[in-house]
């Protein structure tokens, strides 16, 4: 039997079509993309109307409130996709300051975030997505303990952890650096839904990035290739495809495939901060792959170039992330002036 929690969950899931569109989306088509969202949510109403509308018409009706407030209801999903693609986004807006380093200020803001999200997607979900942001914070701020604490507090309100839960709980765990303890979550999402795309994908970066088991990585690859939510990731299967490419020091065909998914994930970055983020990572895995081919020179002017433009946009938090990085794969590059 299906709870009444889980059926909340089911009718406020955003369809894959959707992501899948947006990720590769700029300008009209990002509009174009909206547009057709909200017109998959009220076509059948509007057809309706619009056979109202036409028979007052034909009939002779003259025009009055009636066929205005027609007019209006015509208008509204134009006008609401306009709202979404330019509209301030509390997404964003602690995105924002995430990638800011500014923690307190995400934390102060989680209770609007919260309510927002509950109105729009429902409460099971907000209350993931904020548990998410909060165990972020706190793990910047205050460590491990109050940041797993928050995100199992969350994770409590199911007798059995979704795939959802489970996925905070690795994003955390990978905030923490927890490595080998995130890897084993990923591995209960996989168990708990073999189909759960997000799973694999995260399996494929711990074991090819963080734990630098190549074979496993190209194992949890073939897998993921294969499911069907593989396409709904767009642009962002060359970056799992390139760190994985990199791992197995196919380093050439690795910065083929993460140059350009640097450049989406750097023009994305305006709608979805975080993007920001793993433009840089994939940038900071190019630096290594060219240490790598023997391009010191090339590589120690792009690790500079990307110091210098994350720290000119003031993104402190990406910087750190991307140093961190760095000292753990090419220490001694760390050292060497740019």
């Amino acid at each position: 039997m299906v709870s009444r929690r889980e059926k909340r969950r089911r009718t406020t899931k955003i369809p894959a079509w959707y992501q899948r569109r947006l990720m590769t989306s700029r300008g009209l088509g990002e509009y174009g993309v909206h547009l057709l969202f909200m017109l998959s949510k009220s076509w059948l109403s509007m057809i309706i109307l619009g056979v109202f509308f036409g028979w007052r018409r034909t009939a002779g009706f003259p025009f009055g409130l009636l066929d205005g407030v027609i007019c209006v209801m015509f208008v509204v999903p134009f006008a609401l996709a306009a709202l979404i693609m330019f509209g301030s986004n509390v997404e964003t807006e602690v995105g924002n300051l995430a990638i800011r380093g500014r923690w307190d200020d995400v934390l102060v803001m989680l209770p609007k975030y919260h309510k927002k999200l509950a109105k729009a997607m429902g409460e099971p979900r907000a209350e993931l997505a904020t548990a998410l942001w909060e165990g972020r914070a706190r793990a910047k701020l205050e460590g491990r303990e109050q940041a797993l604490q928050r995100v199992n507090r969350a994770i409590a309100q199911d007798e059995t952890p979704s795939a959802d839960a489970l996925l905070v709980l690795a994003q955390v765990l990978l905030e923490l650096e927890e490595h080998e303890e995130a890897r084993e979550v990923a591995q209960q999402i996989i168990d708990l839904d073999p189909d759960r795309i997000e799973g694999w994908v995260l399996v494929v970066e711990l074991e090819a990035v963080d734990l630098m088991n190549p074979e496993a990585a190209r194992i949890a690859l073939d897998q993921a290739r294969t499911l069907p939510k593989w396409a709904d990731f767009g642009p962002t299967t060359d970056y799992v495809i390139g760190v994985t490419l990199a791992g197995e020091v196919q380093h050439e065909e690795a910065i083929e495939l993460l140059e350009p998914f640097r450049d989406w994930a750097d023009g994305f970055g305006d709608r979805l901060p975080l993007a920001h983020a793993a433009g840089a990572q994939a940038e900071a895995h190019i630096v290594c792959s060219l240490l790598a081919l023997g391009r010191d020179d090339e590589a120690k002017q792009r690790l500079g170039s990307l110091r210098a433009k994350l720290e000119e946009a003031g993104f402190t938090a990406i910087l750190t992330q991307i140093d961190r990085f760095i000292a753990r794969h090419e220490p001694e590059l760390i050292a060497q002036p740019a």
